[in-house]
């Protein structure tokens, strides 16, 4: 992973060019990787902590309380996940279908059905939104939209 963070600082064909670590250990950009594979490794917890030192070191980078919140979900912190991806939400990201997508099942299991619909046909509408895309389970959708 170290051989893919680093970048060259000054001119490459410079004989004083030379490499420097962007995801230093205090890096919120190293966190936010950490954070990314304990999620794919289905170590929540862990991903919720390295996202939460990465909001630390850098509370301006909305994509951080995207990740958190995917993993709150995934912890059933169903509170915890909506503040994190409303906020995501809030800055136009540029993954707003997937923000969406997850706020409207959030939304449902905590009882607004209204705020699901919308946020669901939202989804469903833009060009890659399928049924089979949704987070919600399909007898969630069949209860929220008889």
């Amino acid at each position: 992973m170290d051989g893919l963070n680093f970048i060259y600082k000054g001119k490459p064909e410079s004989s004083a060019a030379s490499l420097f670590n962007k995801n230093s250990a205090d890096s919120c950009w190293k966190q936010m990787k950490l954070g990314k594979l304990y999620a794919k490794t289905a170590r929540y917890d862990d991903a919720v902590a390295c996202y939460d030192m990465a909001i630390k070191i850098n509370d301006k980078e909305m994509s951080f309380y995207f990740y958190r919140g995917i993993a709150r979900f995934h912890l059933k912190d169903l509170k915890g996940a909506l503040d994190d991806l409303t906020k995501a939400n809030s800055a136009d990201p540029w993954n707003m279908i997937d923000v969406l997508n997850y706020l409207s099942c959030i939304q449902f299991r905590l009882g607004n059905h209204k705020a699901a619909k919308e946020n669901v046909a939202r989804v469903l509408n833009s060009n890659r939104g399928l049924l089979n895309d949704l987070v919600m389970t399909h007898d969630e959708y069949v209860r929220l939209t008889s």
